[in-house]
């Protein structure tokens, strides 16, 4: 897969997150119950707009951290207050130096391979990357109204 990344600053994101702990990778069933509760939880609150940015954050790095012990936030990105509880939390997503790839996916199974090839990206770069900061997807459709259900994102990877 080739990616071109882009050296970008991000500001911090104000968000209504639900958190998940455990093996996520290749597991879509996951990420879909995970965003079905966000989902449910900002409904309630009025949290979703028709420009609502959704993501997800990434807060471990997969080749140190144990498998079961790897977590993500399914985040809506929202200045609106968040009435928390175990459901749902207030965050503020943290900006910063990241490399942001814009692409597009044919599926979930290629999640794997356009994170690989991120890292291999950064690696050959002047930059680092590092796992200080969380990683993001920002999702830019809903693959399920792509005519051909394709996943278009920005995959934003933190470097110094």
């Amino acid at each position: 897969m080739n990616i071109s990344p882009v050296i970008t600053q991000l500001e911090d994101m104000p968000a209504a997150c639900v958190s998940f702990t455990g093996d996520y990778r290749g597991k879509p069933q996951v990420f879909a119950k995970v965003f079905g509760q966000l989902l449910e939880e900002v409904s309630k609150q009025d949290l979703l707009q028709v420009d609502s940015v959704m993501l997800s954050a990434y807060n471990d790095d997969p080749s140190t951290t144990p498998p079961e012990e790897l977590s993500f936030d399914a985040c809506v990105v929202t200045a609106k207050a968040v009435q928390t509880s175990d459901r749902i939390q207030a965050k503020t997503l943290p900006g910063g130096t990241y490399a942001v790839a814009s692409i597009e996916l044919s599926g979930p199974e290629e999640y794997g391979v356009a994170w690989k090839a991120m890292v291999d990206w950064i690696e050959a770069s002047e930059y680092e990357w590092t796992a200080e900061r969380p990683w993001y997807e920002i999702y830019k459709n809903k693959p399920e109204e792509h005519p051909e259900g394709h996943h278009i994102l920005d995959m934003c990877a933190a470097v110094k």
